[in-house]
């Protein structure tokens, strides 16, 4: 590379002259070199670095939005030892994960829910779609940003990572989501909702209508405690009129539909009616 005091017989140039000379500024010394097109060899590693790079891109702009997972990503960031924004800190991270797998999934969300728990939506980044990459990720827990420990590690259902109890009513909470050494989230910050209402029963088993779930006292009826389903969709009662446990929709004497039991309120309890399948009620 030559230095120049007057290139080519002006007080100063830049830019090139055809595909021979190009003058230029190198720390502040005007030079002239040779004119060189860089090199695009197009290989298959090369395109793929491209493609897991729009891919990244484009998933930044169409599915994080929300203004929390922003403020996530931007969280991380700072916790990172090269300077950069949210967005550079979690399009590298989306770029590493594809080396791992060609759908990674990646938090779009994160929730507070009864119980102390954290509640982390997932989406596929290279379509949007709910998030259903297999394998355990790890959940990451602290009083602060930097000092993140890992607490369990759980695998996606229905589109969702839920934590179990991380701390107390009210606690304040960061939270991260990890898998194969890449961060899957930015950095949340939760505090943590009241523990879950206990149930005094469990309906378990394979029913058509389902009548599983979680049955608290919600009054009496005939004299006996009734028990609603979380939902409100059914009731688990003592129908004084047969002398029989029933699970219906509505509390009702001798009901035409649902499931039966004579004696305790536990066991297995009978279809009556348009009811498929038995239903099995235990105590919590």
């Amino acid at each position: 590379m030559a230095r120049v005091k007057s290139p080519f017989l002006s007080l100063g140039a830049s830019g090139s002259i055809g595909d021979a000379l190009t003058s230029a500024k190198w720390k502040g010394v005007k030079t002239v070199r040779a004119h060189a097109s860089p090199a695009n060899p197009k290989t298959s590693s090369q395109t793929g670095v491209r493609s897991n790079f729009a891919v990244s891109v484009e998933a930044f702009r169409t599915s994080l939005t929300d203004s929390a997972t922003r403020a996530a990503l931007n969280l991380l960031a700072r916790t990172m030892s090269k300077t950069m924004s949210g967005y550079n800190a979690i399009i590298s991270q989306m770029v590493e994960a594809q080396k791992l797998d060609d759908d990674p999934s990646f938090v779009s969300s994160v929730a507070a829910a009864l119980g102390s728990l954290a509640e982390f939506t997932m989406i596929n980044i290279d379509d949007g779609a709910t998030g259903d990459e297999a394998g355990d990720f790890e959940i990451h827990s602290g009083s602060a940003p930097g000092s993140l420990l890992l607490v369990e590690s759980a695998a996606i259902i229905a589109g969702v990572v839920t934590s179990s109890s991380l701390g107390s009513e009210g606690d304040v909470l960061y939270v991260q989501l990890r898998k194969g050494g890449v961060n899957r989230s930015g950095i949340y910050k939760l505090t943590l909702l009241a523990p879950a209402p206990t149930a005094d029963f469990i309906v378990s088993g394979i029913q058509d209508p389902d009548c599983t779930g979680n049955y608290s006292q919600n009054g009496t009826y005939q004299g006996e405690p009734a028990y609603e389903r979380e939902d409100g969709d059914f009731w688990l009662y003592w129908d004084d009129f047969d002398s029989f446990w029933y699970i219906g929709e509505e509390k009702e004497e001798y009901p035409s539909t649902g499931w039966y039991k004579s004696g305790s309120i536990e066991g297995t309890y009978q279809s009556a009616g348009i009811p498929f399948g038995d239903a099995i009620v235990s105590a919590s």
